[in-house]
């Protein structure tokens, strides 16, 4: 946890210094220097400083003990970077206007890529002065901007107008990569591109558009798809948009997708659009942990198979063993799953259950009697089964000493660690409560669903601090999906709530001689 909070620390520090504001009609401003980032890029991430700042009350974060903390630490190891947290402004940045990350592919070599910060420049003399004093190295003069190389893999260059700080990985060009941005004109950008423009449209906290179309001009990349029977034309063109907000009581974050048929065709089929199940009346969840639903296309799984004529001929091959086939499995399953975690009184003390809806039992039946046959399982009662050996003990997902049991009942496959749970759904089932409700809402319309209780959580979870957490909710649907961390507390800001919470540790941490 001490981790968690340090590398939060510095990811929001690092937001900070490297973000972005947009402007609220088309996301774009003249000024910006998203103008010099080269169209070829295939990813672009921007921060809206100026309402973090308000947000996060940075002016009260500048005096809390952490920060001060955090700046002393910084200016041990390097006294530049702790003169920028101290006064940011004194780089000579200039904060008031867009500043971007971004992410280029060598189009010819998976693997080769240079991530880079871009920003615009208030005080040359100032930058100039910030990285005189970091002795990088000597400074290189090019044509209209220069240069200074800390090491083989990073860089930095700037003009009176812009600086930008990148690093590669791999192999990539960091000079030739720089000479690209700065020699990139309006019409040449990534700011002509309509669907980005469209991504940044609206004003987020944080904004994140990605494109297809580096990688689809990659010759392994065609290879792979072409083997995969996608055409070369459905790698361009896809894109995805992210936007984050810290909202007052909740950190809310929505992804949209925006992918061609020709791609995505036999990956829609492996999934149904929703979960139609209703798990909450067949699973318990009080004292739960977290849930999680599924809704797999298992004959839809199959015909992918089946039309990829060798990986079918395989999974047949391999079932054989069991005297199954995939009709077999594709008319035993339907495809709605539920798995919970239960984090019981202590971290020794919890269980997992997992539950999917049967189309037929006659199927499971017999691989059961298999089992039992070969020793891996011993049946204890009507429809009930204990696992042996090892499989067992790795049923608990908190307990040590957990066992494994199976269970089919009432149309559902049940794998538990816990008898008693089986016992309770045996008898009838559960009562709703607000976290079963929440669930099944969130299975409705989406694919996959994720719902957190933190309070039950927090009996497992050592060192951790969920005080201000209510709960987390996770969604993925075709077209895209959604992330909510909500706060007990609804009135004020979550990063507020968070820059906060990370000074009550850090001065707990400091009075009990521990480390942040």
């Amino acid at each position: 946890m001490k981790t968690i909070i340090r590398f939060s620390l510095f990811a929001l520090i690092g937001l900070f210094i490297f973000s972005a504001c947009a402007d609220s009609s088309t996301g774009i401003a003249r000024q910006d220097t998203i103008t010099s980032i080269p169209s070829s890029v295939s990813m672009v991430t921007a921060v809206d400083v100026p309402s973090i700042m308000k947000k996060m009350d940075f002016e009260a974060v500048q005096k809390m003990s952490f920060y001060q903390k955090a700046i002393e630490e910084a200016t041990h190891e390097n006294p530049l970077f702790g003169k920028v947290l101290e006064d940011p402004t004194a780089s000579g940045i200039d904060l008031s206007k867009n500043i971007y990350t971004a992410y280029d592919m060598d189009a010819k070599k998976l693997g080769n890529y240079f991530n880079y910060a871009i920003a615009n420049v208030a005080d040359v003399s100032k930058l100039e002065n910030m990285i005189a004093e970091a002795d990088f190295g000597d400074v290189a003069t090019k044509e209209g901007y220069k240069v200074v190389k800390p090491n083989r893999k990073q860089i930095i260059a700037w003009s009176d107008q812009m600086v930008v700080a990148g690093m590669a990985l791999g192999y990539m060009d960091t000079e030739a990569a720089i000479e690209r941005i700065f020699t990139t004109d309006e019409e040449n950008s990534i700011a002509s591109n309509k669907d980005l423009r469209k991504c940044l449209k609206k004003q987020h906290d944080v904004s994140s558009w990605m494109s297809s179309n580096g990688i689809a001009e990659n010759p392994d990349a065609k290879m792979g798809s072409g083997f995969a029977g996608i055409k070369a034309d459905d790698l361009k063109d896809n894109f995805i948009h992210g936007h984050l907000d810290f909202n007052d009581g909740a950190i809310n974050s929505v992804s949209s997708f925006f992918l061609k048929k020709g791609l995505t065709k036999d990956f829609d089929l492996f999934f149904k659009d929703e979960v139609n199940t209703n798990f909450s009346k067949y699973v318990p969840t009080e004292n739960i942990g977290f849930g999680f639903t599924a809704a797999l296309d298992i004959k839809g799984i199959k015909q992918v198979l089946k039309e990829q004529g060798m990986a079918g001929q395989y999974v047949d091959f391999a079932l054989q063993d069991y005297g199954l086939s995939m009709d077999d499995i594709a008319a035993t399953f339907d495809g709605d799953l539920f798995f919970g975690a239960y984090p019981g009184a202590s971290k020794d003390d919890g269980h997992g259950i997992f539950a999917t809806k049967l189309s037929s039992d006659e199927v499971i039946f017999e691989v059961l009697k298999a089992g039992v046959e070969l020793g891996a399982i011993e049946k204890i009662a009507d429809s009930r089964y204990r696992l042996k050996g090892r499989s067992s003990a790795e049923m608990n997902p908190f307990g040590k000493n957990g066992e494994g049991y199976l269970m089919v009942n009432d149309g559902f496959l049940y794998a538990s660690s816990s008898e008693a749970v089986l016992d309770q759904i045996a008898a009838g089932g559960f009562a709703k409560n607000d976290f079963s409700k929440k669930i099944t809402n969130l299975s409705q319309d989406n694919i996959f669903a994720l719902l957190t209780d933190f309070a039950a959580l927090k009996k497992v979870v050592e060192d951790a601090d969920f005080s201000l957490l209510n709960d987390l909710e996770f969604t993925t649907a075709r077209k895209g999906g959604t992330f909510n961390l909500s706060f007990k507390d609804e009135n004020e800001n979550s990063l507020k709530q968070l820059m906060e919470a990370i000074e009550r540790n850090y001065e707990k941490n400091s009075k009990e001689g521990t480390e942040l």
